[in-house]
């Protein structure tokens, strides 16, 4: 009864949208979109209206009127309903309270279907009467949805209430319903009675609403005990169900609460769109693209169908899986942090892509084709055929390229890293104080939108671009320390380095973004390639803010047993409660042996990520000779291999801290072969491939790809040695290792200055 209310609410509120389409015919002198519209030239579809640049004189009942209201008092009529149900909305809940939903909604519905069957006469005197009448309409409605929002409280049981209010939305159908019907009742019978028939339905619900509807378990004479017992023990004591007239509500504490607030916020900017297809689809389905009448309800009435039919299916899965507690809070936390490195390297990334378009090679550069036999297949669509010529990427009409040397794109290309190094060494103790949700969020945020702001930084000169991805890195510099401090309150001893190899997440992001950026390149140009990834990294923002929280202790959504599992395995090495931790010991930091071995360690395995990171994309594209759209996807390779190793290395090194067959110290120092020695070996390798790009590519993915045993050694190092100030130690390491970022570019840069060749790479690399 709650989906049919919703239903007939929506017959009477929806109805003139159709209606007045009939009752003010448009004139012979109307400007049509027919000539504009290519698709309507088809005179035998039987949907387009054949008579659209003719008067609108549609078939009428004899001595029926028809007006000639301007678009003005045409508009006067739509939104009249909607000045009243605005006003009774607010005291509708209210009112539902005091009254009860049962009689409140039978009496309100009641007027308003007798009204709508007195709209006829109410046009056919004047069309302020008409107004007056919609708007008396609204006054009645309005109550309607408040009161069955108090109806679903007394009656919903917690893990049935999604289901509940998407029967809310049978309004969906009544839009459909109301719509379908009207053009056939209107073509066939006169618009009059596209008032009637709807006025005569809601009549008939009305009755069996009275019927079968109580305002709750207590009072419904025809309920089961067991089910009476069900309902009044899931809902508990959250819900008065004996009191008729319950408390004044606190609105001042409801007025000043943020969530209440927020959700307003966003009730409205939903509630506009729909009722903005409401009021202008059916005009605008039968006007600008030419349907008839008859199907301009049925057209129109479509959105509303698949809003329903997604609102039936989002209220299961919301009550199926409780959306994200069904899983452990510490899962989502890792969830979060994976891909909260994901969207990091998104920005940190997509600059080595996108260069490429942004500055095109002259013709006069040296170009490796002649010198590599295996690029001379021109049948592989993988390869170049224009390598000889001027890289000419197919751009948008007016968009810019630039001339930059080789050492301004190297100052282009390292910048981020200028501004990361810096903010890396405070990022630890940034996140100790601040707490590593808001630092996260803030600073993720901010470079999202200095992301999407680069393509006019570049247009004004390549030094406000450097200066941008220079901010862009002192906020990205706070993300990994940060992420380092969560994870020391969340993880487990025994789970720590699975939660590590989250942090790789960044491997993923690169396969995202040179993935995605040499398509968007092609198919929409540059600046495309950092408007989708400022997007969806603001999209992620919004996920962390909701998700994230600093501790177990803090998190709203925590099972009370998972809390107490994670807080007893960290125990007190690490300070759960206190927002602000005791200042580091830096003096014990700095000369710590274990601590600087460590960052000498993480630079080394650094310079070979980031080496990869800037020079990879040119280093396929220019000089083994591959096209643009295939650069990405190829020089991304390594990273999902980094990935994937991560996730296996990092079971591993769980696996054996929970077998404790050997020490911690044995498996950090051992794993450094993988981590360290081997990719080392492959790059050297590298140099010594020549002409033979598939191998050299293989050489690439399975250096950096070992890599991902890191997990077990650097990047978990800081949480063995002290895990109160991990972010701390590894903000300190990382800000040393990522020199390695501004410095590589410039090496590579010094190199390849001459040309971009196999000869140089191999310098460079050795």
């Amino acid at each position: 009864m709650m989906f049919l209310g919703s239903w007939v609410n929506y017959m009477l509120r929806v109805n003139m949208s159709v209606n007045i389409i009939a009752m003010v015919p448009r004139n012979s002198n109307s400007t049509s979109v027919k000539s504009e519209c290519e698709a309507l030239e088809n005179k035998t579809n039987n949907f387009y209206n054949d008579n659209l640049f003719m008067s609108r004189e549609w078939r009428q009942r004899e001595g029926l009127a028809t007006f000639t209201w301007t678009e003005q008092q045409q508009a006067y009529v739509l939104s009249s309903y909607f000045w009243g149900y605005a006003i009774t909305c607010l005291v509708g809940g209210r009112a539902a309270e005091l009254v009860g939903p049962r009689l409140l909604i039978f009496f309100t519905t009641l007027l308003s279907a007798v009204l709508n069957m007195l709209s006829p006469q109410a046009a056919q005197l004047h069309y302020m009467v008409l107004v007056a009448v919609r708007f008396v309409i609204g006054l009645s409605s309005g109550f309607i949805f408040p009161a069955l929002h108090d109806l679903l409280a007394r009656w919903a049981p917690p893990n049935e209430k999604s289901k509940f209010v998407s029967t809310l939305l049978g309004g969906a159908i009544g839009t459909v319903f109301t719509w379908s019907l009207s053009g056939p009742l209107i073509e066939r019978f006169g618009w009059d009675y596209a008032f009637y028939v709807p006025g005569v339905l809601v009549v008939a619900w009305c009755l069996l609403w009275w019927y079968l509807v109580h305002d709750s378990p207590i009072e419904h004479p025809r309920i089961s005990e067991a089910e009476k017992k069900y309902i009044l023990d899931a809902i508990g004591h959250k819900v008065d169900q004996t009191s008729k007239k319950r408390a004044i509500p606190p609105y001042k504490s409801i007025f000043t609460s943020s969530p209440f607030l927020a959700m307003v916020i966003l009730h409205y900017g939903g509630v506009w769109g729909v009722y903005f297809i409401m009021t202008a689809a059916p005009k605008y389905v039968s006007s600008a693209l030419g349907f008839k009448l008859s199907s301009t309800g049925i057209l129109a009435s479509l959105p509303y169908l698949a809003r329903m039919i997604f609102s039936v299916i989002f209220g299961a899965i919301g009550d199926k899986l409780q959306v994200f507690s069904a899983v452990p809070a510490r899962l989502n936390i890792a969830i979060m942090m994976f891909l909260g490195s994901w969207v990091n390297y998104m920005l940190r990334v997509n600059m080595s892509v996108n260069i490429i378009a942004m500055v095109p090679r002259n013709s006069n550069s040296t170009s490796v084709k002649s010198e590599c036999e295996a690029l001379d297949n021109k049948t592989n669509n993988f390869y170049n055929d224009n390598l000889f010529m001027s890289r000419e990427w197919r751009q948008r009409e007016g968009l810019a390229t630039f001339t930059w040397t080789e050492q301004q794109q190297a100052y282009v290309l390292s910048s981020y890293f200028w501004g990361y190094a810096i903010t890396c060494l405070v990022g630890g103790r940034a996140a100790e104080l601040v707490g590593p949700r808001l630092l996260i969020f803030s600073t993720t945020l901010l470079s999202a939108f200095l992301n999407m702001l680069s393509p006019q930084a570049a247009q004004l000169h390549y030094m406000v671009l450097v200066a941008v991805r220079f901010v862009i890195g002192l906020s990205s510099g706070f993300i990994f320390p940060a992420l380092h401090d969560l994870l020391a309150r969340w993880a487990p001893p025994n789970e720590k380095s699975k939660f590590v190899s989250t942090l790789l997440g960044g491997a993923i992001g690169t396969v995202f973004t040179w993935s995605l950026s040499g398509p968007l390149i092609e198919r929409f140009g540059w600046d495309y390639a950092f408007y989708v990834p400022g997007v969806l990294v603001v999209a992620w923002c919004m996920l962390w803010w909701y998700l994230v929280h600093d501790s177990p202790i803090e998190h709203p959504r925590i099972s009370e047993a998972e809390k107490k599992y994670i807080l007893e395995a960290i125990g007190h090495k690490v300070d759960q409660t206190s927002k602000k931790r005791a200042i580091p010991p830096y003096k014990s930091i700095f000369t710590s042996s274990p601590f600087l071995a460590m960052v000498i360690l993480h630079y080394g395995g650094v310079w070979g990520v980031y080496f990869i990171m800037t020079a990879a994309p040119k280093y396929v594209s220019s000089a083994l000779g591959f096209k643009l759209s295939s650069t990405g996807i190829l020089a991304s390779l390594p990273y999902l291999a980094r990935m994937i190793f991560s996730v296996i290395f990092g079971a591993i090194g769980d696996k054996i801290v929970k077998m404790n067959v050997v020490s911690t110290t044995f498996i950090r120092k051992f794993f450094c072969i993988f981590s360290h020695v081997i990719p080392g070996l492959l790059l050297i390798a590298l140099g010594y491939t020549g002409c033979s790009p598939i191998l050299s590519i293989a050489l690439i993915t399975f250096s950096l790809g070992i890599n991902g045993s890191a997990t077990i050694t650097n990047l978990i190092n800081h949480q063995d040695l002290a895990p109160n100030y991990a972010a701390t130690m590894y903000g300190i390491a990382n800000g040393f290792g990522n020199t390695a970022g501004f410095l590589t570019p410039l090496v590579t840069a010094h190199f390849t200055k001459n040309g971009v060749s196999l000869l140089a790479y191999f310098i460079n690399k050795t």
